[in-house]
């Protein structure tokens, strides 16, 4: 994971800049595991300097931003509190694309069923398909000519003084 660690008016120690890293990357780290991603940790001033602010960016490819900030007169008490948002926010992003996948997954093996012959259940616009099943089939006891093949196509467009393609 890339982590970049900006200050806009604010003189930082190398502590404050180790335990953001290691407190913020750790507390991603433990649910998104890839290395893709992108972190930036801002500080600045905030409330006429009497309170830290810490905002944390996460960029997770292809194109989405997760973003948390937090102040408190304490700057590693801004970094706890940051930390736990953005850990939040990854965790129901992670949450949200896992759903996604397995509705995905569950819908992709209905339809493969259905074209099985089995149940349209969970497919979506299913009820359409069993409607329309449904009035074929009535269609097709009620008027059986209007469904069958010509029994002759070429004998038929002769006999119209067409010609045959």
């Amino acid at each position: 994971m890339n982590i970049k660690i900006h200050t806009h008016q604010l003189d930082m120690s190398d502590n404050l800049r180790e335990y953001a890293e290691r407190r913020i990357a750790d507390s991603i780290g433990h649910i998104y595991k890839r290395q893709a991603g992108t972190l930036d940790i801002e500080f600045s001033d905030a409330s006429g300097g009497r309170e830290k602010a810490c905002k944390v960016t996460f960029f997770v490819p292809p194109a989405k931003t997760l973003v948390a900030s937090a102040q408190d007169p304490d700057p590693y008490a801004a970094v706890d509190l940051a930390a736990e948002k953005i850990s939040r926010e990854v965790r129901r992003y992670k949450e949200k694309r896992i759903a996604e996948r397995r509705h995905n997954a569950n819908a992709v093996r209905a339809v493969e069923n259905a074209m099985d012959g089995g149940d349209l259940d969970g497919v979506p616009g299913s009820d359409e398909a069993v409607e329309d099943k449904a009035w074929e089939e009535e269609q097709r006891r009620l008027y059986p000519e209007a469904f069958e093949p010509p029994k002759d196509e070429g004998a038929d467009l002769v006999s119209r003084n067409r010609p045959v393609d």
